[in-house]
């Protein structure tokens, strides 16, 4: 049995994927995580008392994008965040100028988001499928530079670039895009020059982070990926952990000679998520695949699917139990 106190878990319990997500159309809003927590300190105070509901987080003036649940914890993170900040405003601005470029109206139509919630659906879409994206990505960086190699990627002159199309607006917010290439590695040097520039810098820190001693030991870095979803661009990190290069790590689910990323594209077509779930009695996170459903007030949540990987993961955790009490 657990020997961690119960605040413990509870901690751990806090940081378990949460996917409950508003729906996806041309009236909504722009959609958010409805458990996001403070940028800063997952949304306890930076003084340590608790903050509850969204009420008390608000969004950095600057870019839009991350939340905290007071100043102080503002002031503290800014050191980080300022390169950031000036990325994610440039990359807006960059954004707008696109689509003012090309004629179309910034009111949202029954085909095409505003730009805004084009931009949040994106974003939402990546990070569902963030666990799948580590797997897919390591598997491919094995299979080209060997399962010793690590850290997998030089990120100050690499990344990972995706191209993508918005596949509809009434799907399920794991659906919302379809994947329709991808190239690793991919020289910063081959980006558009505004786009480098911010990659350079979001990179240097990644660098930074991946030799961090720490990381090192334990096997923890990250790599940067573009997703350019009709011509909005949008730059996050992908976890790349030493399990993740085990080539036997992916089970695929389609041909053996497909693109290294049609894997990505089956399980954003088929709207397959997979969550992580903090397990007290073996002490360690358990992942379960499954599908987002939509509920009658709209939000999708994630439900585990019945399907042959969860029967393997049951029975080895009630194993790992079992002998846990033994």
């Amino acid at each position: 049995m657990s020997t961690l106190s119960p605040s413990d878990i509870s901690l751990l319990k806090s940081q378990d994927d949460q996917t409950v997500y508003k729906a996806h159309n041309h009236k909504g809003n722009i959609s958010r995580n409805s458990k996001g927590g403070c940028t800063f300190c997952g949304g306890l105070g930076s003084r340590g008392e608790e903050r509850e509901g969204s009420e008390a987080l608000k969004y950095c003036s600057g870019c839009q994008r991350v939340k905290y649940c007071s100043a102080d914890c503002q002031k503290q993170d800014w050191k980080r965040h300022k390169e950031f900040c000036k990325m994610h405003r440039a990359a807006a601005s960059e954004a707008a100028k696109r689509h003012e470029a090309s004629g179309a109206s910034s009111e949202p139509s029954s085909d095409k988001p505003s730009p805004h919630v084009f931009q949040g659906m994106l974003e939402d879409f990546i990070q569902l499928h963030k666990r799948m994206l580590s797997v897919v990505v390591g598997n491919e960086l094995a299979r080209i530079r060997g399962s010793e190699v690590f850290p997998p990627m030089d990120v100050r002159t690499e990344c990972v670039w995706f191209s993508l199309k918005l596949r509809g607006l009434d799907v399920s917010p794991a659906s919302a895009f379809q994947y329709i290439d991808a190239a690793l590695p991919w020289p910063l040097e081959g980006l558009p020059d505004n786009l480098r520039q911010q990659t350079t810098l979001y990179n240097a820190r990644l660098h930074q982070d991946n030799n961090d001693p720490t990381n090192v030991q334990l096997g923890v870095s990250a790599v940067s990926a573009i997703f350019n979803a009709e011509g909005v661009a949008y730059t996050t990190k992908i976890e790349i952990c030493r399990g993740h290069l085990d080539l036997n790590l992916l089970k695929r689910s389609v041909p053996e000679n497909a693109q290294w990323w049609e894997q990505l594209e089956h399980n954003a077509q088929e709207g397959v998520v997979s969550r992580r779930f903090y397990d007290e009695h073996v002490n360690t996170f358990v992942e379960w695949s499954g599908i987002l459903k939509q509920k009658e007030n709209g939000t999708w949540r994630w439900e585990r699917s019945k399907n042959e990987t969860n029967k393997k993961q049951k029975a080895k955790l009630r194993d790992m139990k079992k002998a846990s009490i033994e």
